[in-house]
Order: C-alpha cells, then sequence, then structure tokens
C-alpha cells in the first residue's frame, strides 16, 4: 500500500510538472532570457511614504498567487499527514 501511493504520487507529481513545462516552453516563457534580470526595476515600490514602511504599516493584499501558495501548501500538509496516519497505524 506506501509503496503503491508513492508511485501514484511520483506519476501524478511527474506529469504535473511535465504539463507546466510544456505550458511554458508553448507560451514562450523562455524566449527572453535577458528579460528577466530587468524585471524587479519595472516597477517602483508602490508605498506612498516611506515612513509607512519604516513603522511597519503596510497593508496584506490576499493575492490569487497567495492563495493558490497556501491551498497547494494545505494539500501537501493532509497527503503527509494521512500517510503517516496509514504508515503508523498498519
Amino acid at each position: 500500500m506506501f509503496l503503491q501511493f508513492w508511485i501514484i504520487f511520483m506519476i501524478v507529481g511527474l506529469t504535473i510538472s511535465m504539463w507546466v513545462f510544456y505550458w511554458a516552453v508553448r507560451k514562450g516563457q523562455f524566449e527572453e532570457q535577458d528579460r528577466a534580470k530587468y524585471l524587479p526595476l519595472l516597477h517602483p515600490p508602490q508605498t506612498n511614504n516611506t515612513t509607512d514602511v519604516l513603522k511597519g504599516e503596510q497593508k496584506f493584499v490576499w493575492s490569487a498567487e497567495l492563495i493558490s501558495l497556501l491551498i497547494a501548501m494545505f494539500l501537501a500538509l493532509t497527503a503527509i499527514a494521512r500517510m503517516l496516519y496509514i504508515v503508523f497505524t498498519n
């Protein structure tokens, strides 16, 4: 049971990573390699006043990336907890 889960887990992970890589190549994400080093310079920091940063008064923003990261972390932790439960109860 334990070995089959990890084999399926590796196959699913490899399939998802290959699909993401294929999508990135198809969309042209790797076309301009020199452009990446200038991306942080395109948009200045979005603070209205420099004293806000010193006081620690920045607004917290729930972005789509943050939500998807939290969901992925939750799913990974539940999968790990489930496998630990299976291992230690058998």
